[in-house]
């Protein structure tokens, strides 16, 4: 990760080209990326596993979720290898420990959770008014947390190794070192912002994508801030720990099966019945935390605006003629932004992926 803001010029063509190199380079990655996570990855999982295992058994259920584990990790790790070397950016060099402190992890994990809440409750509100004039059920735009919820205890251990210990320090490799590393050489603030944007589109659908974008800012801000991907791993397992912990509390208060099937009914009342004390408590309990989270982030960064401001300085001329002007011409780019705007805006109404 290196900090430009020193050439003066505007790039000339040879200057140009070996810029979009190590853009295209990053770009690859990306596309790699979204080809294992939505296509790739499951159907290698399903040919694996039928060679293996016969099907509807309880050994073939439980051994999808390890094979897809392993097959996810394996392929991503390929994905970051490529990465390094398409953009030129060693992978070692992205876990160096000098700088930061307990007490740093501790503010990015608050910042990035609290903030992240402050983005999905806003999307949520966009959501129930795109449901409003357009009819769209408001499921196309949620997780399948609930889905998730009702598998066996064995899969679902399988699947909070895979959210809170793999895919922290995959993603933090792709995103906030390959992506944001190569991006971030001219102009660290338009780095974080694209490198965040596709961080959250890639979780599918809008409140998410809101959620995972304003806490990849912080995240590709710490990133750089410490030339190191490490405040961010530890900050990005904490937010997945906090979500698997919270779905599991709402879960056994019976509130993820009302959601469903408020979710599925054309009539909201008929819930009601369903709706007990104990889940009246625990709903308030977890969004009163929830609140102290986001206010505590907001305190953080009232307290640290000045340091916010220097951060986040404008770039120089000079850099963004060698940003966005650059990235938009480098096809592997054009391509994953296609993609973002699809998975975010089109595919919760058509419902293909």
């Amino acid at each position: 990760m290196t900090e430009g803001y020193v050439i003066t010029e505007k790039p000339d063509s040879a200057e140009r080209q070996q810029i979009r190199k190590i853009y295209d380079g990053a770009g690859i990655t990306l596309l790699m990326f979204l080809v294992i996570f939505y296509f790739l990855a499951g159907r290698i999982s399903i040919i694996v596993l039928n060679l293996i295992f016969t099907p509807g058994t309880e050994s073939y259920v439980n051994a999808a979720q390890i094979i897809n584990l392993v097959v996810v990790v394996l392929l991503e790790l390929g994905t970051v290898f490529l990465g390094s070397r398409l953009t030129g950016i060693k992978i070692r060099s992205l876990f160096k420990t000098e700088g930061f402190t307990g007490k740093t992890l501790v503010k990015t994990y608050f910042t990035a959770q609290g903030l992240g809440f402050a983005g999905s409750y806003a999307g949520g509100i966009i959501i129930a008014i795109v449901t409003v004039i357009f009819g769209q059920n408001m499921s196309t735009f949620t997780s399948g947390l609930e889905q998730s919820m009702a598998q066996s205890d064995f899969v679902m251990g399988i699947i909070l190794i895979q959210g809170v210990i793999t895919a922290p320090i995959l993603e933090e490799l792709i995103f906030r070192g390959i992506i944001l590393g190569a991006l971030s050489r001219y102009d660290r603030t338009f780095a974080i912002i694209v490198s965040a944007v596709m961080f959250g589109a890639t979780h599918g659908n809008f409140q998410q994508a809101v959620y995972a974008t304003v806490m990849g800012i912080v995240f590709g801000a710490i990133a750089l801030r410490y030339n190191s991907i490490i405040p961010s791993v530890i900050a990005h397992t904490f937010v997945n720990a906090f979500a698997a912990v919270s779905a599991i509390i709402m879960s056994s208060s019976g509130y993820l099966d009302v959601v469903a099937r408020a979710l599925n009914t054309n009539n909201p009342l008929e819930i009601l019945q369903y709706i007990t004390p104990q889940m009246i408590m625990t709903v308030m309990l977890v969004a009163l935390l929830n609140i102290g989270i986001v206010i505590t982030a907001v305190v953080i960064v009232i307290t640290n605006r000045k340091r916010f401001r220097e951060f986040f300085n404008k770039a120089t001329a000079a850099g963004k003629a060698r940003s966005l002007p650059i990235l938009i011409t480098s096809i592997p780019w054009d391509i994953n932004f296609a993609v973002a705007i699809f998975m975010i805006f089109v595919n919760p109404f058509v419902g293909l992926i």
